[in-house]
């Protein structure tokens, strides 16, 4: 048949295509042949950031159509690094292009793991399975693999073959001694074999897996049993705690066959136990009698655990139900039980979990007794203490949960109840109630309860407002309210590396009945705060405790105070403390009282006080007094020996007053000046070489009748008769006061009497003794009498 001129011309087009495309493509390969070293140096980072390598090496010859040759390897992912060499690429071009190889082969790999020592992450089991699942090839060929775990001197080798179809590996235990008969063998193929053995030579495997194929069935069944060298491998590899333990359990699964792309879930059952026991390695802490169940089935896990959590010489029962975890969506739900190690005794905590895509949420309520605190305590490195604390807790908790923990990271709320008592600080808070937040990396909250620090009980409201948690230093403002007195901003700050810190508070007190009565249990000191107000101002700071400085500042208005039986009323002042390296010092402080009460009045006082270490320093002391002026001279009081020299001038005396201290028997008028010469020894005060003058013309003196009558002794009546109108022109005499309290004035007076012998003169020497301190605790009883029986007609 004749071939017509069209199909020839078709045939020749065709052809020439052909031969342009097989040209193109000899350009391309030669092209990539002769640029490979620079496409190598382009991909290698890439490929090293897309599987989330840390670090990626490789040496390779210039690669052919088919192969090429890698000299050296060298990769690593968190504690895992791999190192090989002798190595061989495999490789259809067309495949190449999609970033597949055909086959991975080298003669020698080491695989070593140092999980512990990695950043936090996933453990090195997870490590080393993404490493390998990344491998872009469908053969995986070493000849000689070597697997070292330094933290346990672990060394094993043998060979890996991952095909299509199957997975074949084979390790032997080299070092130490304890692992050299350890010797993993597994077998899976894709026609449904799995045969996995890790033992050491013994009749009982510390693993098995085995399966058996039915007509639409997959059946897996396995059991472990973990302890010695094996369990501390697996430790390792988990990224476990170091410790010393045991595991042990079996397990059974039921798979649809041939497997279904993807799995269905749905259509899987399985079900298996686990026991286990573990100590840390400090031996201070463990698991004992762990113990769960579990099943899978359509498509949800499900199973209840429990185990005993020792820590110490004391023990927690935990009890866990997972309801429904669906390994699809990783959504999962079920409750967690604290219970204490008493039988019978109600639980610590209940808590209801919920699992979501990205979120772990907890509700429950918990109370916890007096041993769980104080461990909790311990663990802490809090100081000691006991108590009893309750309350609900709801948190939501980033999931899966970060390595390191961040409790900052985390959204929590809830409430709190109970008492606690710190032994060393010998404080006490009762009736404790409140509830705090947190979250966005800070703390609110409220709470109340009744303070008691040694013999100080209060009421206490605290309140939390804006810390930062996160921050360096950690800062916390609030406030905090003291009974009905008032209430105390604060802000204190934290670094928690070097231990300093800062605290800076303010107070506003309005007292209304006496302030230690209201605040100290069983107060019985003389000596209180009646009323007024105090502000108080606190800048602190410190390295350490012992390095406190700063200052706090005390303003006194309008208070009124008692001390033994004295009444100070109306004080003004402000007490400025300050502190430097733990030695606390009064600045000069100016005070004034409106009265101090001491059996007679003390008007408009003014004074001032200073204290360094072991001297307290009293500035010049101006008071009204009597109808006069009084002055103190500044002195010095040494606080260990009690010791103080104290001069007392007295002008201007009304007579008039001072002889009403003794009641109206008798009476008088004139001006006095006198000096005192104090000094104390021991907290003892007395008085030698005391004067008393009277101001010149002199003044009058009055004796009533009723103690003027007649004694029967013709000297004293005489004298007495002639006091009962006497006009003196001298009145002097000498003062001294005893460490016991009893007062002696030598009186001269010089005068006359104008009814008594024609108004001759008349001279003097009496001697007056008295105990001041009863005399004055005397004239305070009758005032008080007094002021109680005005109050009572004043209503």
């Amino acid at each position: 048949m004749p071939v017509s001129g069209g199909a020839v011309r078709l045939i020749r087009r065709l052809l020439l295509w052909l031969a342009a495309a097989l040209a193109l493509l000899v350009v391309l390969t030669g092209a990539t042949y002769a640029a490979w070293p620079w496409l190598l140096a382009m991909f290698t980072p890439w490929l090293g950031g897309f599987i989330g390598l840390d670090q990626l090496q490789l040496q390779m010859s210039r690669p052919g159509l088919s192969a090429a040759t890698v000299q050296h390897l060298e990769l690593t992912r968190g504690g895992v690094r791999v190192q090989a060499r002798g190595g061989e690429l495999r490789y259809r071009l067309i495949d190449l292009a999609g970033g597949r190889l055909e086959l991975v082969r080298f003669e020698q790999m080491t695989l070593q793991i140092a999980a512990r020592t990695a950043p936090a992450g996933e453990p090195a089991a997870g490590q080393v399975e993404r490493l390998f699942a990344a491998l872009p090839a469908e053969r995986l060929e070493v000849a000689l693999l070597q697997v070292a775990v330094p933290a346990l001197e672990f060394r094993a080798q043998g060979h890996l073959r991952l095909t299509a179809g199957a997975l074949d590996a084979h390790l032997v235990g080299v070092a130490p001694a304890q692992a050299q008969r350890l010797e993993l063998a597994a077998r899976l193929t894709r026609d449904g074999l799995i045969d996995i053995q890790l033992g050491d030579g013994g009749a009982a495997p510390f693993l098995r897996a085995t399966s058996a194929v039915g007509a639409e069935r997959l059946e897996v069944a396995g059991d472990l049993n973990l302890h010695g060298f094996a369990f501390d491998l697996l430790a390792e590899l988990a990224s476990l705690p170091p410790g010393q333990g045991s595991v042990s359990g079996r397990f059974a699964a039921a798979l649809p066959w041939p497997l279904p792309e993807p799995v269905n879930w749905l259509a899987v059952t399985a079900d298996g136990v686990l026991e286990a026991e573990w100590r840390h390695v400090d031996g201070r802490y463990g698991l004992h009698a762990a113990a769960a169940e579990w099943r899978l089935a359509g498509g949800a896990l499900s199973g209840t655990g429990s185990a005993e959590l020792h820590h110490g010489g004391s023990a927690l029962g935990l009890r866990g139900v997972v309801e429904s975890f669906h390994p699809g969506s990783g959504a999962a739900r079920g409750r967690l039980t604290v219970d204490p190690p008493a039988p019978g005794a109600e639980p610590h905590a209940t808590f209801a979990w919920e699992l979501a895509p990205a979120e772990l949420r907890l509700d429950g309520a918990y109370s916890l007794d007096e041993a769980l605190l104080a461990r909790i305590q311990e663990l802490a490195g809090g100081p000691p203490g006991q108590g009893l604390l309750a309350g609900q807790l709801s948190a939501r908790l980033p999931w899966p949960l970060p390595q390191p923990l961040n409790p900052l990271a985390f959204a929590a709320h809830g409430s709190v109840r109970g008492s606690w008592r710190w032994q060393q600080q010998d404080a006490e808070l009762d009736d404790l109630e409140g509830t705090w937040q947190l979250a966005d990396r800070q703390l609110t909250g409220a709470w109340r309860g009744h303070l008691r620090y040694g013999r100080l009980a209060a009421p206490l409201r605290l309140s939390l407002h804006s810390p930062d948690l996160a921050a360096a230093p950690l800062a916390i403002a609030g406030e905090v309210a003291v009974g009905e007195l008032g209430s105390a901003p604060f802000a204190f700050s934290r670094d928690p590396l070097s231990g300093a810190g800062a605290l800076s508070a303010q107070a506003d007190l309005l007292v209304g009945a006496p302030l230690a009565a209201g605040l100290v249990a069983d107060w019985s000191n003389r000596y209180d705060i009646r009323a007024g107000r105090l502000r108080i101002a606190a800048d602190l700071r410190w390295q350490q405790l012992a390095q406190l400085s700063g200052s706090v500042a005390v303003g006194l208005d309008d208070v009124s105070a008692h001390f033994h039986d004295y009444l100070a009323e109306g004080v003004q002042g402000l007490l400025q403390f300050e502190v430097d390296g733990g030695d606390w010092a009064l600045q000069p402080s100016t005070l004034r009282a409106r009265a101090v009460e001491l059996g007679f009045t003390l008007g408009q006082v003014e004074s001032g006080i200073a204290w360094a270490r072991d001297t307290v320093s009293v500035q010049a002391t101006t008071a009204t007094v009597l109808g006069g002026h009084g002055r103190v001279a500044a002195f010095d009081y040494h606080i260990p020996s009690g010791e103080a020299y104290v001069t007392v001038e007295l002008q201007d005396l009304d007579l008039a007053e001072i002889l009403a201290l003794e009641g109206d028997q008798v009476a008088g008028t004139g001006r006095l000046d006198a000096v005192l010469p104090l000094t104390v020894v021991a907290n003892a005060p007395s008085i030698s070489g005391g004067w008393v003058r009277a101001h010149p013309p002199g003044g009058r003196l009055q004796v009533s009748p009723a103690l003027a009558a007649g004694t029967g002794q013709p000297g004293l009546d005489f004298a007495l008769r002639a006091l009962q109108n006497f006009e003196y022109v001298v009145l002097q005499g000498d003062v001294s006061y005893t460490e016991q309290g009893d007062l002696a004035l030598g009186v001269q007076l010089q005068g006359r009497n104008p009814d008594v012998e024609d108004g001759r003169p008349i001279r003097y020497n009496l001697t007056v003794t008295e105990n001041l301190p009863i005399l004055l605790q005397s004239l305070r009883l009758q005032d008080e009498v007094t002021r109680g029986l005005e109050r009572r007609l004043n209503r």
